[in-house]
């Protein structure tokens, strides 16, 4: 929990993911019938870790977030469906990974109601000419309740995923 309290068991997820090139679409979809409305919950998607010698930089913007080493190791999240939160995570003290560890994530920007979609591209890359262009998705909730995202990935092709 963001306030330093033990974490409590929340409302139930569906997710799903795809995956082309150096980007992972990945969704989260909040049941429709799971959620406590007594309680405010906060999704929140994360990006890859990158750990370093020193603290890897981080650079946040609207909808998305980074962290790099020296190396020119990027582990990227760009919001693609849902008002989200750009942030990074830094675990106090050494890591499994190594002596200094940052995470980019998204959050949810409010309260999630029953059924909300939420979906990002992440990536980590160290090509030095940089990455593709993110996914485009769009998502419609069909007669059944059900969610269909469509993934539009730069090079043409597409992929759908139904929570």
């Amino acid at each position: 929990a963001a306030d330093g309290l033990p974490a409590t068991d929340g409302p139930w997820l569906a997710t799903a993911s795809a995956v082309r090139g150096g980007w992972e679409a990945r969704l989260v979809r909040v049941a429709a019938d799971a959620l406590d409305t007594a309680t405010q919950w906060t999704v929140r998607i994360g990006g890859w870790p990158v750990a370093a010698d020193r603290p890897p930089d981080q650079e946040e913007g609207p909808d998305a977030a980074s962290v790099r080493d020296a190396s020119g190791l990027t582990s990227r999240v760009i919001a693609l469906w849902g008002d989200m939160v750009p942030g990074v995570y830094r675990p106090p003290g050494a890591h499994a990974f190594g002596p200094h560890v940052a995470v980019p994530y998204l959050r949810s920007a409010a309260a999630e109601p029953p059924g909300g979609l939420f979906a990002a591209a992440v990536a980590l890359s160290a090509d030095p000419a940089g990455l593709a262009p993110p996914p485009a998705l769009t998502a419609a909730t069909g007669a059944d309740g059900r969610v269909t995202a469509t993934i539009r990935w730069p090079d043409g092709e597409q992929d759908r995923l139904t929570l």
